[in-house]
């Protein structure tokens, strides 16, 4: 694999790295790939992660994004090829590609650049809907079953804390969250626009997708009685069934097989389907089929909402009578407040985001200087008793040879920075002056 991109950093945040794919980098039927049926899938990745090239890793995989971060060994340059090459082959180890043909689906971060896509993830900024609440919630969750398989420890915990506080911080300090609840508010509305009270409708969710289980969820708040989910895997279905089910209404999963006859049976299709493997340049639902639908209906309103990243549906079917389409576009258009709004909601969320990585990269920066602190402390010490059992009975005395044996070096040092280059010399001595707080009114500048 081709080395990750991301800024040099020398210090624990130059180990981090991620490898990953979301909707923007690969197509449907690789991310489905990726989503083994068996509970224990989650377990049998990070169990891979305890591995020499790492030492410690988790995985956060949703609807949208398949992402492995992990900690490589140093913040060598070949240290880090070597942990994005194993996380690559992880990836590839449950998918039917090879790593080779995976790497073009894939973005691979260190450094700066890893923590800075932690940071939108967890802000939200880095998905389909802008502002949805699930992700932040996923990445927790995600955390915790790392801690849980010891895959991720103090270090990679850390970092994933810090992009909590940013989040938080973006979520009530910005209009971010707005956009998303503004948009889902908006489909609420275009369902009661065609249909009438909430309570006497009917939602099927096709493939779902975060997207789709945000607007699900917003229709049972705002008074669906019940909703369905079909997905092509079963397991899938009931997950998210049993998630939407928290707000108290009746949701319920059925086989994929069923879905011919479930389509004319509901007044809403939320779609975030796009077809089988293999079938990606077809529409899932095409003029022929939904014209079944619609007969079976006796023309009753349809409204259809695509949320799938590339469109489920075909377009041309918003001149089918009876039909009302609206894609993901349509909607951001319909909850529109403004573009100058969205960019400052934007442009402030960057912000914080910003802040927040420089106040955890100072954070790193004091860390790493612990060791020499402690050092210096204990060296201090030994000095301190060595004089106090030479001169037991004299505090003058000890004093002085301890002032004596600390500033010798200190002295040399000086002696023989003023051999140096002036400008060396001169750093040399701003820098005693800083240490031991002497410095000028002009050095503080």
């Amino acid at each position: 694999m081709g080395n990750c991109s991301g800024e040099r950093e020398a210090s624990v945040l130059g180990r981090l790295v991620v490898v990953g794919l979301n909707s923007r980098t690969a197509p449907l039927h690789l991310r489905e790939s990726l989503f083994a049926e068996a509970p224990e899938a989650p377990d049998e990745i990070l169990q891979a992660l305890h591995a020499p090239d790492v030492s410690e890793g988790l995985l956060l995989a949703t609807c949208e994004r398949f992402d492995l971060i992990a900690l490589a060994r140093t913040d060598e340059t070949p240290e880090l090829d070597k942990a994005a090459s194993f996380l690559l082959e992880t990836l590839a180890d449950y998918t039917s590609e090879t790593s080779a043909s995976l790497s073009s689906s894939c973005y691979c971060l260190s450094g700066k650049d890893a923590l800075r896509h932690l940071f939108a993830v967890s802000a939200s900024l880095d998905s389909q809907v802008v502002g949805e609440p699930q992700i932040l919630g996923q990445v927790k969750n995600a955390l915790r079953l790392a801690r849980d398989n010891k895959a991720a420890g103090a270090l990679l915990s850390g970092f994933l804390q810090a992009s909590f506080t940013a989040a938080k911080r973006v979520r009530t300090e910005t209009t971010i969250a707005q956009q998303a609840v503004t948009l889902a508010a908006s489909a609420c509305r275009l369902g009661q626009d065609i249909h009438g009270d909430p309570s006497r409708f009917s939602l099927l969710l096709i493939g779902g997708g975060d997207a789709g289980e945000l607007l699900a969820r917003e229709f049972l708040i705002n008074g669906l009685a019940s909703a369905t989910i079909v997905h092509p895997r079963a397991l899938r279905s009931r997950a998210t069934a049993l998630r939407l089910a928290e707000q108290g209404k009746s949701v319920r999963a059925e086989d994929w097989s069923d879905l011919d006859a479930l389509l004319p049976a509901h007044d809403i299709l939320l779609c975030g389907f796009h077809g089988q493997a293999g079938q990606e340049d077809r529409a899932f639902l095409d003029w022929q089929r939904l014209g079944e639908v619609m007969n079976k209906r006796r023309r009753k309103p349809l409204l259809i909402l695509d949320v799938a990243e590339d469109g489920s549906v075909d377009p041309a079917l918003r001149s089918m009578d009876g039909v009302f389409l609206y894609q993901l576009d349509d909607l951001v258009s319909v909850a529109r407040q403004g573009r100058a709004q969205r960019e400052a909601a934007m442009m402030d969320a960057w912000r914080i985001l910003g802040a927040e990585m420089e106040a955890l990269q100072q954070s790193e920066r004091r860390r790493r200087a612990t060791p020499a602190i402690v050092e210096f402390r204990k060296h201090v010490e030994e000095l301190r008793q060595q004089v106090l059992d030479e001169q037991p009975d004299s505090a003058e005395q000890a004093t002085h040879l301890l002032v004596n044996r600390l500033l010798h070096p200190v002295q040399e040092a000086l002696r023989e920075g003023s051999l140096s280059e002036k400008d060396e010399a001169e750093a040399l001595q701003r820098t005693l002056r800083q240490l031991f707080g002497l410095e000028k009114p002009s050095d503080r500048g």
